[in-house]
């Protein structure tokens, strides 16, 4: 069975099937019309399940379901990327989305200790800009389990790791600059943050 990572999941009744909704939020940039920025804001693992489901291959999750019944579901596409824009929100399809991200992202470090195998992302922007990717917030696999606080690592974020940013989406941050000592600490604050 397949670990799925997103943001909400549609069950279709008794047909035993399944798709896939990832929103995204952005009080910066406007997501609407930059397919290549909302393709960098897709952590890899979540790419990885997307253009597998979109590609047509079967993936069974287990899963319960709204009415509390726990099964195996087969995962179909489409998969529908929900974003904020200016008159409100806005549904862009993953295929039309997919694999953008190559234009604009011109390097990507992946962090280690935080997330077990789906570890954030720095992407560095075509730009110079920096995009910090995880994969879920709260992380599903820390060390803290569910003892991780969400509020106080995104304050503590922000305000500790040296390097200006915003929190623009829940698994997203903005880097509009940093050098590369100001993101190898900030790698190192992320894989050794240990509070609740």
């Amino acid at each position: 069975m397949t670990r799925l990572v997103c943001d909400n999941v549609l069950f279709e009744g008794e047909t035993g099937r399944v798709r896939l909704v990832e929103a995204m939020y952005s009080g910066v940039l406007r997501l609407d019309v930059d397919l290549a920025e909302v393709a960098a804001r897709i952590h890899p693992v979540k790419q990885r399940l997307f253009d597998q489901v979109i590609a047509g291959d079967r993936i069974e999750a287990t899963l319960t379901d709204p009415d509390g019944n726990t099964r195996g579901w087969t995962v179909e596409g489409p998969i529908d990327l929900v974003v904020s824009s200016p008159c409100g929100l806005v549904t862009l399809s993953y295929a039309d989305v997919a694999g953008r991200h190559q234009s604009v992202v011109t390097d990507e470090v992946t962090g280690t200790g935080f997330d077990l195998d789906a570890e954030p992302v720095l992407r560095r922007m075509h730009d110079g800009s920096l995009r910090l990717v995880f994969c879920s917030m709260p992380p599903t696999r820390h060390r803290l389990g569910s003892g991780f606080d969400l509020e106080h690592f995104g304050e503590v974020l922000i305000g500790e790791a040296g390097v200006e940013m915003s929190w623009d989406d829940r698994d997203v941050f903005v880097i509009p600059q940093a050098t590369e000592t100001q993101l190898q600490a900030l790698l190192r604050f992320i894989e050794t943050y240990d509070r609740a």
